[in-house]
């Protein structure tokens, strides 16, 4: 039985203004959309005294997906994650861009996988629709979260969609409509223009993949419908908000912390890769990338388009900043790269630390020829790869709340330096993104972002 901290009897806790949280439920433009397309969700402004608090907010939504097929039965597989439908996400004000983050998928289902371990991935079967089995004991394709409902049971070489539409739900990693933000957003106060949110789908034969067990032909095509974005507002009575507001002077700022992708190629045939990257950012926390077989990463029918990280033969690395190498020494063995990334993201004192990572998971590189590149990156082979670097750029650690202390590399450049234990014999995609803080302002009804 725990112990009250302080045997205070003169205080309580404080009586909140009247009234009680609402669950508002906005709807997509469109009733469905099909992979490729891009979903916008329209947040409207101006209602007086409403705050929404992103953190306590999530999008729902349900998909179906349609393949060709030999055979009268037949099964796909969605790749990791219900993250995996979106490759982009924008928030805007207006015409005014707030957020954009490129090839969110893959950068999400990274996160997912270095912060949420086995435990704690289980009750995610549930709305965000991850595989349910520990993936270093998975040894035939059939075991890796086969989700029996999509079996379809048409006939031959036909185009259909797998039975049923699956429901799913997953709070945004948004840096204002998500899990990011850090305070509550004032849509009263922005009365300029609606908030949008727009999340592009990612094509059908990326996010999902096939089998090795049945004749698959292609995976044509997957439909989302039943989209809203259910969102927990509070209404403040207005002498309460009057007094908020007046408390500010008239700005209002909500600060918060985003990301930023880019992706590069490293070219077949070599052991080497520097080039540089245009993130330009006042406070920059932390760098991180992974690689991905070009032919795979691209929608390879039996491959794990989105999810396999392999190291690709990495034998150290470094960054230069403004010219200058940082770290100083290069980052030149598999623990190191590790527990650098761990750094990155304050998780040395936490032993919980570390998601679904292992060594095999880690460490996994492609093989020693082009065809066994490909190969080892599809379903069949039950060889998974989740390799993800990254480095701290923070100056001091657990400072989000009260400090932007990240580098500053605005007018500065920023190269990756990379060096191969051996060539790589495909084309190999490199996805590199920063964290960097983010300060909304809020003035005279418009949002705009400070970084």
């Amino acid at each position: 039985m725990a112990l009250v901290s302080k045997l205070d009897y003169a205080k309580n806790k404080p009586i909140s203004a009247s009234g009680k949280p609402e669950i508002l439920r906005f709807r997509s433009d469109n009733s469905e959309y099909k992979s490729g397309d891009i979903i916008r969700i329209e947040l409207a402004t101006g209602r007086q005294g409403m705050h929404l608090f992103p953190q306590d907010s999530y999008i729902e939504a349900a998909f179906t997906v349609n393949c060709k097929t030999d055979t009268a039965a037949s099964a796909v597989i969605l790749d990791g994650s219900a993250y995996s439908f979106f490759k982009r996400i924008r928030v805007l004000h207006g015409s005014n861009v707030l957020e954009d983050t490129l090839y969110s998928n893959r950068l999400w289902n990274a996160l997912y996988d270095v912060q949420r371990n086995q435990s704690e991935r289980k009750g995610d079967t549930i709305n965000l629709l991850v595989n349910p089995l520990d993936i270093t004991s998975v040894t035939t394709a059939s075991e890796f979260g086969l989700l029996g409902r999509h079996v379809a049971t048409t006939i031959a070489t036909a185009d259909y969609p797998l039975a049923g539409a699956i429901d799913f739900t997953f709070v945004l990693p948004s840096a204002i409509l998500g899990c990011m933000a850090q305070k509550a957003l004032p849509l009263s106060l922005c009365g300029a223009s609606s908030i949008y949110l727009e999340l592009e789908l990612e094509s059908a034969a990326v996010a999902f993949t096939g089998t090795e067990e049945v004749n698959l032909q292609s995976i044509n095509s997957f439909t989302l419908k039943n989209i809203y974005y259910n969102a927990k507002v509070v209404q403040l009575p207005y002498d309460i908000e009057k007094l908020v507001i007046e408390s500010t002077d008239g700005i209002i700022n909500l600060p918060c912390t985003a990301y930023k992708g880019e992706l590069k190629t490293i070219a077949s045939n070599t052991t080497s890769f520097n080039d540089k990257f245009a993130f330009r950012h006042s406070s920059v926390k932390n760098f991180l990338f992974f690689m991905q077989n070009g032919a795979s990463a691209a929608g390879a029918l039996t491959s794990l388009s989105i999810t396999q990280r392999p190291r690709m033969n990495l034998k150290e690395w470094n960054l230069m900043l403004n010219g200058e190498a940082f770290p100083s020494q290069t980052i030149n063995t598999l623990s190191k790269m590790y527990t650098e990334l761990m750094r990155s993201y304050d998780m040395l004192t936490d032993t919980n630390a570390g998601g679904i990572l292992d060594y095999n998971l880690y460490d996994a590189s492609n093989g020693a020829n082009a065809g066994a590149q490909l190969t080892e990156d599809e379903l069949a082979t039950a060889v998974f790869k989740r390799f993800v670097a990254g480095v701290d750029l923070d100056r001091f650690n657990h400072s989000s709340d009260t400090l932007m202390s990240g580098t500053n590399t605005v007018g500065q450049t920023i190269n990756l330096n990379l060096l191969l234990s051996s060539v790589t014999l495909v084309n190999v995609n490199l996805y590199a993104y920063i964290q960097y803080d983010l300060n909304i302002r809020l003035q005279g009804g418009l949002l705009q972002a400070m970084y």
